[in-house]
């Protein structure tokens, strides 16, 4: 899982790398006049506000493929603590294999999430932030037509450490 974390983040990197040229591309050709683009008639703040825009929309990808791979992650684990492939956390398996068994559709959140939370208190933080982010995921994935309200602000940076502490939770136990 780490590697495919790796590389949402290279592929994020490469992207802001990209729109960062362009933007110099077309402030260099509207500075001598020469755009055939679609910038032609864009004032310099225009030009800034239309590539902040791509920027944030940027952000949003990479945080919803970092929030979903983490989620598949996390299901993953589920199956394979259920089926006792992965016997590292006993009491885990127990708890999950009880509820493979007797329910039909497996909730990330109460199923997965809670019990990990109930197993290692002292781990409680990791999986309550990552609890936090599936707000932001939801929003993401449902069109972004409320207002929301999440206590902080999600960035690829934040994002990416509160996967990657969750990771190394699971990996420990």
């Amino acid at each position: 899982m780490e590697k495919q974390l790796d590389t949402i983040w290279g592929w994020y990197e490469d992207q802001i790398e990209a729109l960062l040229d362009f933007k110099l591309k077309v402030q260099t050709e509207m500075t001598i006049q020469v755009s055939r683009s679609k910038f032609l008639n864009y004032s310099p703040d225009e030009i800034n506000e239309y590539f902040s825009k791509s920027t944030d929309e940027l952000e949003h990808l990479a945080c919803f493929s970092l929030i979903s791979a983490t989620e598949a992650a996390l299901r993953i684990d589920f199956e394979e603590r259920a089926n006792r492939k992965n016997l590292k956390n006993r009491q885990l398996v127990k708890i999950f294999r009880e509820i493979n068994k007797n329910e039909d559709r497996i909730k990330l959140d109460e199923h997965i999430l809670e019990n990990w939370k109930n197993v290692i208190p002292a781990k409680k933080k990791a999986f309550s932030d990552f609890i936090g982010l599936l707000h932001y995921r939801h929003w993401l994935a449902h069109g972004r037509y409320w207002t929301p309200k999440f206590g902080q602000q999600y960035t690829v940076q934040t994002t990416f450490k509160i996967v990657d502490r969750l990771f190394d939770t699971i990996n420990a136990n």
